[in-house]
């Protein structure tokens, strides 16, 4: 069925893969080691050989791609193919059979119910009306110009009012491909390529014994973790040239799972989001190179007994929506950064929530929430290859809006061994341990933009139902901290420095308002717009430290004047 072959673009490039089928206007080729399957339109192919039987086909002359072909294509290379510097991820490690059956999408840029069997391509054993798709199914949704949506269509017959879940081996979605489900469970790999998209409605989860990965294609939407903003592109001069969406389109599921058998992993590549929870399951979670993972509304992150998630170079981890629920991170299980073969090179950083231990803004006390709690049973561990340049950073979450203050709190009571972490935005007593002996066998642990300035003020021991010192000593904190982030100022007047803090923040804001007005009008450039969101994040991280320390100065002015603490605001 597959057929060694080499094809040459029009540009110059070679590609080598496998064959497995031509279609009217593209060849659709398997990656060498059989782990991606990908279309390519033969109007970028010059020419392509078949190495078996040494015969060329020629396709098109040599000439190089227009700024909107490269934007609308922009072949970077198998999505399974190691890098060319580094140690090699254990996914470009594998090496996979050919499937069971290949599908495509007969009509790639049309609409259609993809439960029916007459709407797919079928290579390999056939695909029957009473046969589903099954782990040893690839699956592919060809590049089109325009976006076209498969559905499941209905099944009455089935249970849960007619729900269909679909389990795949590979499954792939070129630009412009967009596939719908209830659910989906994927053991072998998945690529989403930019202005692709895998929407299931409730559960996503990724299983086996294999090392895989997952690779969806989009542009950063944390810019330094400090917002949610999700940008989509289109053709450059068409009318999705420059298309913002709602945040919450980014998202692959309501629930992402990871649950590999052993000590499988799947490692996450570009940009990831659930509508509500993420649950490492079993196995081991990589979040790759510069992946950016998150999730939205109402819950936290999960990593359960026995279930390991790493953190790579450059990594962001946590929610991107508001979050005074609870404690947003749970690791009883094991959490990483780096590993033995594939140690940090850059940092990688955590995005720890804001609490509201009193309930100011919810009106339920959670005095025993933590923004990250390592469970008793928990291990964290840091594999650096310099771990004073190359660390693992716990900051806040700059995309929660609710508090004022904006201060964490980490909680770790469990085996952690510490090399090369720095604590951030803490509250004074907010790096809370079982036992503070541990911290002794720490090496390059490092504070900035804490409460206290003095390090041995942010540590404290663990006691149940007790917020971080920083929050309870001073009777105003609670009400001024919480109020949130465009909340009236208490009433303090005649001051000068206060002023000065006022006059710093409304300069912050004004850098803001205008690098995001800089950003949006970027069209056509994706270094440019990542370039400007970047700007823009920092920035915002500027007006945060304003604003925190405008807050912090209301709340010893009015313990200072012995007034009593503001009445908090009404949820």
């Amino acid at each position: 069925m597959l057929k060694p072959t080499e094809l040459t673009l029009v540009d110059g490039r070679k590609v080598q893969g496998q064959l497995a089928c031509e279609m009217d206007d593209r060849l659709v080729l398997y990656s060498p080691n059989l782990g991606s399957v990908a279309s390519f339109e033969k109007r970028f192919v010059a020419e392509y050989v078949v190495l078996k039987d040494k015969k060329k086909v020629t396709l098109n002359p040599a000439r190089p791609l227009t700024a909107e072909e490269s934007h609308y294509w922009g072949w970077k290379g198998w999505a399974d193919a190691a890098p060319e510097k580094g140690p090699v991820p254990a996914y470009a490690k594998e090496t996979w059979a050919p499937p069971k059956r290949l599908l495509v999408w007969a009509k790639p840029g049309e609409n259609g119910d993809f439960s029916k069997t007459e709407s797919w391509l079928v290579y390999g054993e056939p695909l029957v009306a009473d046969k589903w798709w099954d782990e040893q199914t690839d699956v592919l949704l060809p590049s089109a110009p325009n976006r076209y949506i498969l559905v499941s269509g209905n099944h009455p017959e089935l249970p849960e009012g007619g729900r269909l879940d679909y389990t795949v081996r590979h499954i792939m979605a070129e630009r412009g491909g967009v596939i719908q489900c209830a659910g989906g469970m994927v053991f072998g790999n998945e690529w989403v390529h930019r202005g692709g998209k895998t929407n299931l409605r409730f559960q996503h989860t990724w299983k086996g014994d294999r090392n895989t990965y997952a690779r969806f294609d989009f542009l950063p939407v944390m810019p330094l973790g400090t917002s949610g903003l999700d940008t989509e592109f289109g053709v450059w001069g068409a009318k999705d040239a420059k298309h913002y969406r709602p945040e919450s389109e980014i998202d692959i599921g309501q629930y992402l799972n990871v649950n590999k058998e052993g000590n499988a992993s799947v490692e996450l590549l570009g940009c990831f989001a659930s509508r509500d929870k993420f649950t490492a399951a079993k196995g081991t979670t990589i979040l790759g190179p510069d992946c950016q993972f998150s999730n939205d509304t109402r819950s936290g992150f999960w990593i359960n007994h026995g279930a390991t998630l790493v953190l790579l170079d450059g990594a962001i981890w946590g929610k991107r929506v508001d979050w005074v629920r609870g404690t947003s991170i749970e690791v009883r299980g094991n959490l990483q950064a780096g590993l033995p073969d594939r140690p940090l090179t850059r940092d990688a950083t955590i995005l720890v929530s804001t609490n509201d231990y009193n309930g100011v803004t919810t009106g339920e006390k959670r005095p025993d929430d933590s923004g990250l709690r390592l469970f008793p049973k928990g291990t964290m561990r840091v594999h650096s290859s310099d771990p004073t340049k190359a660390r693992l950073v716990f900051r806040c979450s700059l995309s929660d809006r609710v508090s004022s203050v904006k201060l964490i709190d980490v909680s770790l009571l469990g085996d952690a061994v510490l090399d090369g972490v720095v604590f951030m935005d803490l509250w004074k007593g907010g790096l809370r341990l079982g036992d503070l002996k541990q911290k002794e066998a720490w090496k390059h642990v490092t504070f900035a933009d804490c409460q206290s300035q003095k390090p041995e003020e942010l540590y404290a021991v663990y006691q149940k139902d007790t917020p971080p010192s920083g929050y309870t000593e001073n009777l105003a904190m609670p009400a001024v901290a919480m109020p949130g982030m465009n909340a009236k100022e208490p009433a303090v007047a005649g001051d000068a420095a206060l002023d000065k803090l006022r006059q710093n923040l409304k300069a912050a804001e004004a850098r803001c308002n205008e690098l995001y007005r800089a950003f949006q009008a970027v069209v056509g450039d994706d270094d440019k717009l990542i370039q400007g969101m970047t700007a823009y994040g920092l920035a915002r991280v500027e007006a945060h430290k304003a604003k925190r320390a405008l807050w912090l100065a209301f709340a010893d002015r009015l313990i200072g004047a012995g007034a009593a603490a503001p009445p908090p605001p009404k949820p």
